[in-house]
C-alpha cells in the first residue's frame, strides 16, 4: 500500500494498493482520499480542474491543521477557506484520473521558465532516471546570463548502501596519540609545540602575571579548548573543577628559557630545524588569530608552517610519494603515457616531489583543483622545475563530464580529510577513474602535534566547529579508508605503507568491466526523449545527492553545487557601479587573478574557493569594519549582491553608533 499526504493534514491523507506497475506509469498513483479526508485539484483561479488536467493539490477534511503557530501570514496563505471549509494548499502538482485516483506530478515550485518555455523539472528527472546507468537525477535552472538547465546525476554503481560503526568518541579526535617516552615518533614535535602553545595560552590562563585575560573570537574558541586539552594531557596544564586551567607539573620545564633552548637545540640538524626557527616567531600570529585580529589563512602563506610545507618536510611522506611514482612507472608499461590526475592541488610541493621521482617516465599529468589562482601558481612552480602538466578547474562537489572515467590513475595527497565524509570523498574520486584505473590515497591516521598549530586554526576558519555542523572525525585510519574504497566499488584495495608518524598509503582499482555513465550517450538519451528546450545544457555527476535534515533531496544545495561546478564561458556583464561595488570587484580581480569582474558574475564560478572567500571577508572587515557572514558570501556570491549587503551592514552599524 502506497500512502501520501502532508504533516499539515495529519500526515497520511491518501492511499493506493499496488498490485502491479504497468509500463506506462511515470510513478505510483497517489490513489484515493482516506476516510474523513478529501482532495481538490485546483487551477490558478481556485476552480476545480477536470479529469486529466493538472492543478495544485488541496487537502481537506478532519485532519487539516488549524495553521502555523505564530505565523498568521503563512497560515492565511496555505490554509484558505473554500465552501465553508478550511483546506491546506500542498504546493504539489497533481490530477484526477476518471476512476477517481489521484496522480502526483511533482512540485509546483519545480516548474520553471527557460527562454520562454515552461519546463517541468520532474519530467526531465524521470527521463534521466530511466537511463540504465543513472540512479538519481536532479535538474535545476541556472539564471546567470542566458537561462539554461543543468542536471546532476548519480551513477548506479556509485551509490552503495553505507553502514559503518560509530567512531570512537572516548578520546578527543583532534589530539595526537598519547604515546610518551623514547618510543614516541613525535617526541621532538611535542617539545617544540608544548613550548609554543604554553606561550600562547599563558595569558588565557592568567599564567603570564598580567592579570587580564584577552578575548578569544568565537570561531577559534574550540581551538583554544583543544590546545588546553592537549597541554593538560601532557601535564603542562591542570584543569580545575570550574573548567579553568592553571600551570601543571611540567609548566616550568616547558616554559623556562633553558627548556625552550634545549628543545630548539635538539631540533638542530633534523628535519625540524627550520620548523623550530619558524615556531620561535609564530606566537604573536597565533595570538592574533585567536583574538580575531588576524585571519587563520595567513598560515597558508608561511613557507614553513603551511600544512603542505610541513607535510613535504616529513621523510615518510617522501617515501610514500616515491612508492606512488614507482607504481605509476610500472603501470606505464601498458600505456604509452598514462593519464594521471592529482586531486585538489594547492601549493604543488608534493606534486613536484612525485614528478621528480617519476624522472623521465612518460606521463600525462593533470592538476585538478577548485582554485584557479592556486592551479596557475602550482603549474608555474612545476614549469620552473622542468615539469610539464595540464591544469583543469574542478569543483569538489561534483565531477564535470569531461573528467568522468577519464584517468588511468588518480592521486590524492593528504587532501581527502578536508571533505566531510570519507565515503563521498572516495566515491567522488572513483568517478574520475577509467576502467582499470587506480586510486593512490595518501592520508594521515591521526593528527601530529604540529597539526594543532597550523591545520587546526584553518579547520576552524573553514567552519568545522560551526554551530549546526554535524560532528565528524577529523582523520581516519587505514581500515576506514579501505572500507570507503570498497563501498565505492573499487577492488584489490591494499594498504601499501603505514608509517610510525601516522602516514598511510592505500591503492585501489576500478574494475575493468565496471559500468558507468557515458556523457555523450546520456545527452543522446535525453535528446531522443525530451523536447529540445528540456534537454539539459550541462551535466555533472555526483557521488550522492545531498539530503536535508528530514531526509529529502536538498535541491537548494544541489543548485549551489551545480552553479559552482559547471565551468561555462563567461558572459559579457555590466561593470561595477558605485564605490562599494568597485571595491569588491577590485578585491576579486586580485584574489582570482582576472583583469576585470562584472557586477553579476559568480565568485565561485570565476575560480574563487572557500579559502579565497575567507581572505575576501577579512579584507572587507579591514576596509569597512563590518563582519560579512560566510553563509551570505556563499548564498549571494556576486559583486552586486555582496556590495548591497556590505552597505546594509555599514548602515546598521552607523545607526547603532548613533543610537548609543
Amino acid at each position: 500500500v502506497s500512502l501520501g499526504g502532508a504533516t499539515e493534514a495529519a500526515i497520511w491523507s491518501n492511499a493506493y494498493e499496488v498490485t502491479g506497475v504497468p509500463a506506462g506509469w511515470r510513478s505510483i498513483p497517489y490513489g484515493k482520499p482516506l476516510r474523513n479526508q478529501k482532495f481538490r485539484v485546483v487551477d490558478g483561479r481556485g476552480r476545480d480542474c477536470p479529469d486529466w488536467v493538472p492543478g495544485e493539490l488541496w487537502i481537506g477534511g478532519a485532519g487539516v491543521a488549524l495553521g502555523y503557530r505564530g505565523d498568521p501570514e503563512l497560515t492565511a496563505a496555505r490554509f484558505p477557506e473554500h465552501g465553508g471549509e478550511r483546506w491546506y494548499r500542498t504546493g504539489d502538482l497533481g490530477r484526477y484520473w476518471p476512476d477517481g485516483n489521484l496522480e502526483f506530478l511533482g512540485r509546483l515550485d519545480h516548474q520553471v521558465k527557460i527562454n520562454g518555455f515552461r519546463v517541468e523539472l520532474g519530467e526531465i528527472e524521470s527521463c534521466l532516471q530511466e537511463h540504465p546507468e543513472v540512479a538519481q537525477a536532479v535538474a535545476v535552472p541556472v539564471a546567470e546570463g542566458r537561462g539554461e538547465l543543468v542536471a546532476a546525476v548519480v551513477e548506479r554503481s556509485s551509490a552503495p548502501d553505507r553502514v559503518h560503526a560509530e567512531p570512537d568518541r572516548t578520546r578527543n579526535p583532534f589530539l595526537p596519540p598519547a604515546a610518551t617516552g623514547e618510543s614516541d615518533p613525535h617526541r621532538l614535535e611535542h617539545r617544540l609545540v608544548e613550548a609554543l602553545l604554553a606561550q600562547v595560552v599563558a595569558p588565557l590562563t592568567g599564567s603570564d602575571g598580567d592579570g587580564g585575560r584577552p578575548a578569544v573570537c568565537a570561531e577559534q574558541r574550540p581551538v583554544v579548548d583543544i590546545w588546553c586539552a592537549y597541554l593538560t594531557e601532557r601535564d603542562v596544564l591542570v584543569r580545575a573543577a570550574d573548567g579553568t586551567h592553571r600551570p601543571g607539573a611540567r609548566w616550568d620545564e616547558v616554559t623556562s628559557p633553558e627548556g625552550i633552548a634545549a628543545a630548539h637545540e635538539a631540533a638542530a640538524g633534523t628535519v625540524f630545524e627550520t620548523v623550530a626557527a619558524a615556531l620561535r616567531w609564530a606566537g604573536p600570529l597565533l595570538s592574533a588569530i585567536l583574538s580575531g585580529d588576524a585571519d587563520a589563512t595567513a598560515l597558508l602563506d608561511d613557507p614553513v608552517l603551511a600544512p603542505e610545507a610541513l607535510g613535504d618536510l616529513m621523510p615518510a611522506t617522501a617515501d610514500c610519494l616515491r612508492a606512488v611514482a614507482e607504481d605509476l612507472r610500472a603501470r606505464g608499461g601498458d600505456v604509452a603515457a598514462p593519464r594521471v590526475a592529482e586531486w585538489d592541488v594547492a601549493q604543488g610541493r608534493g606534486t613536484a616531489r612525485l614528478l621528480a621521482a617519476l624522472g623521465s617516465a612518460p606521463v600525462d599529468y593533470t592538476l585538478l583543483g577548485s582554485s584557479k589562482p592556486a592551479l596557475a601558481g602550482t603549474r608555474k612552480l612545476l614549469e620552473e622545475q622542468g615539469h610539464r602538466t595540464r591544469t583543469a578547474w574542478q569543483s569538489p562537489g561534483a565531477v564535470a563530464v569531461q573528467h568522468l572515467h577519464t584517468y588511468d590513475a588518480v592521486v590524492a595527497n593528504n587532501v581527502l580529510h578536508r571533505m566531510p565524509d570519507p565515503d563521498l570523498a572516495v566515491a567522488t574520486l572513483a568517478l574520475l577513474l577509467a576502467p582499470g584505473g587506480r586510486l593512490h590515497l595518501l592520508e594521515r591516521a591521526h593528527p601530529t602535534p604540529l597539526a594543532l598549530v597550523t591545520a587546526l586554526p584553518l579547520e576552524a576558519r573553514a567552519g568545522r566547529f560551526a554551530a549546526g555542523r554535524p560532528e565528524t572525525p577529523w582523520l581516519h585510519g587505514a581500515e576506514r579508508w579501505r572500507q570507503a574504497c570498497a563501498d565505492a566499488g573499487l577492488t584489490d584495495v591494499r594498504v601499501l605503507r603505514t608509517e610510525p608518524g601516522g602516514e598511510i598509503l592505500l591503492c585501489a582499482d576500478r574494475p575493468g568491466t565496471a559500468p558507468g555513465i557515458d556523457p555523450a550517450g546520456l545527452r543522446g538519451w535525453a535528446a531522443d526523449r525530451l523536447p529540445e528546450h528540456m534537454v539539459p545544457a550541462h551535466f555533472a555527476v555526483l557521488p550522492a545527492l545531498p539530503l536535508s535534515a528530514n531526509g529529502k533531496i536538498d535541491r537548494r544545495q544541489v543548485r549551489t553545487i551545480l552553479e559552482q561546478s559547471v565551468d561555462r564561458p563567461r558572459d559579457v556583464d555590466d561593470p561595477p557601479r558605485g564605490d562599494t561595488e568597485t571595491f569588491v570587484a577590485d578585491r576579486w580581480t586580485k584574489l582570482v587573478g582576472l583583469e576585470s569582474v562584472g557586477r553579476n558574475e559568480n565568485f565561485f564560478r570565476l575560480g574563487g574557493d572557500s579559502l579565497l572567500a575567507t581572505r575576501f571577508v577579512a579584507e572587507v572587515r579591514g576596509a569597512w569594519g563590518v563582519e560579512l557572514p560566510m553563509r551570505d558570501v556563499i548564498r549571494t556570491p556576486t559583486v552586486a549582491g555582496l556590495s548591497a549587503l556590505i552597505d546594509r551592514l555599514r548602515a546598521a552599524d552607523a545607526y547603532e553608533e548613533g543610537a548609543v
